[in-house]
Formats: structure tokens, C-alpha cells, sequence
């Protein structure tokens, strides 16, 4: 559960 938490930070850090 390490990928999620990434993509979830990359998402919420450029968002768009």
C-alpha cells in the first residue's frame, strides 16, 4: 500500500 499513498502525493502535489 506504498504505491497508492505515492500516487495519492503526486496527485494532490500537481494537481491537474
Amino acid at each position: 500500500a506504498e504505491v497508492l499513498v505515492l500516487e495519492y502525493y503526486e496527485l494532490c502535489l500537481v494537481p491537474g
